[in-house]
């Protein structure tokens, strides 16, 4: 649905755990048409991340973890401008997408946001306009 979204010549960027775990035959099976149509950065190589959520080290240090996700993708979009979106892939990354949109001035959209997005048409509430 993001590459749907996407203007002619845009891109989707993605923060994932680990780039060499995230293939192109993996984003077409997710549906996406064009792979190349996705710059993909990992967070295997920075150590807050990598520590607890790849090598399930027991202490996570959530403020080293949101500075790194930033950074990277700050990086990510300072390298490719034509990138809109931003996914992040995995499963641990949800509670640093306020700070990466901060960060990026990107949508960014996550597993929650779609479960959000999928129960919000599913159970509708009465119209009270907007915040």
């Amino acid at each position: 649905s993001l590459e749907a979204a996407l203007p002619a010549k845009g891109k989707i960027g993605v923060l994932c755990a680990n780039r060499e775990r995230l293939t192109t035959d993996m984003l077409r099976l997710a549906g996406m048409r064009d792979p190349g149509r996705a710059v993909i950065v990992g967070m295997e190589g920075v150590e807050a991340f990598r520590k607890p959520v790849l090598e399930e080290y027991p202490v996570l240090d959530a403020a080293a973890i949101e500075r790194e996700m930033c950074a990277r993708a700050g990086d990510m979009v300072s390298a490719c401008p034509e990138i809109g979106p931003i996914l992040l892939e995995c499963s641990n990354m949800p509670a640093y997408a306020h700070a990466v949109q901060r960060a990026t001035g990107r949508p960014v959209f996550d597993f929650t946001s779609m479960i959000a997005c999928y129960h919000s048409a599913a159970y509708r509430t009465p119209f009270a306009g907007y915040y």
